[in-house]
């Protein structure tokens, strides 16, 4: 569906449970289009600062200008709490939350023996030309 959403030149920028649905036939469906941004041109950077902390990009976060890498990010924490019962970031309180995202992906516990733990830290690399998906762009 990001991909999708990407050839179209759409960032989602919200990606959490809540905003995906499972239909009737079982497929993931992404739902609550509220906060997401359709580019005019490739190249284009948004610079809203939105979404849902737990899950946000650091480049979301401070405001610096993002683009569809966000969204692998979103993803990345996505992912993570759906094999682990909670993102990789979440914390007591919205601070602890930001400080413990600050530190990165490599200062989360990983079990290196689970195959999506390499897929969840390319999709939270904190860097954006770092993160999964390369085949973008």
């Amino acid at each position: 569906a990001l991909e999708h959403l990407h050839e179209r030149l759409v960032v989602f920028r919200d990606l959490k449970m809540e905003n995906v649905v499972i239909d009737v036939d079982g497929y993931a469906k992404l739902c609550d289009f509220g906060m997401a941004a359709c580019f005019a041109k490739e190249g284009e950077r948004a610079y809203t600062v939105c979404g849902t902390l737990g899950y946000m990009a650091p480049e979301v976060a401070t405001g610096g200008g993002y683009s569809f890498p966000a969204d692998w990010y979103c993803l990345g924490v996505f992912i993570h709490e759906l094999m682990v019962g909670e993102g990789p970031f979440f914390a007591p309180d919205p601070a602890a939350m930001r400080e413990k995202a600050g530190r990165g992906i490599d200062a989360v516990p990983m079990p290196a023996d689970r195959p999506w733990s390499g897929l969840v830290c390319g999709l939270c690399r904190p860097e954006p030309a770092e993160r999964l998906p390369v085949m973008e762009g």
